[in-house]
């Protein structure tokens, strides 16, 4: 079984159901930790639909916290879902977080690293 995200009707990703959930659970407790709004909606019926320009202000904002934050765990925590959120974003064809050029390599080259994990 999977369950599938998608942006509109364009499928971004087809994880199994597991993974979903945690996925889907680790949105929900990153947007509450931050006092945000993830764009991630609820799986219904093995379906994920996610309101990309939520997503983007969510992404945008996590990676802005990410580089602000000093403490390891907090960024720890967070690398693997902005890494997975940003392959999202990135295969809706919407806008990835901006930064240093150095930070937007990093961010580039372990958001390839996941995509070719996640299958559609």
């Amino acid at each position: 079984m999977s369950c599938t995200f998608q942006v509109r009707d364009e499928v971004v990703w087809d994880p199994s159901n597991t993974v979903a959930r945690l996925f889907k659970g680790e949105a929900e407790a990153v947007a509450s930790a931050f006092g945000l709004v993830s764009g991630v909606g609820d799986i219904i019926e093995d379906e994920c639909e996610i309101d990309l320009p939520v997503l983007e202000e969510f992404l945008a904002e996590l990676v802005r916290q990410y580089h602000r934050a000093t403490h390891p765990i907090l960024r720890s925590l967070t690398v693997g879902f902005i890494a997975t959120a940003s392959v999202l974003v990135e295969r809706a064809g919407g806008r990835l977080p901006s930064g240093e050029p150095e930070q937007v390599a990093a961010w580039a080259r372990l958001r390839q690293e996941h995509a070719r994990s996640m299958s559609r």
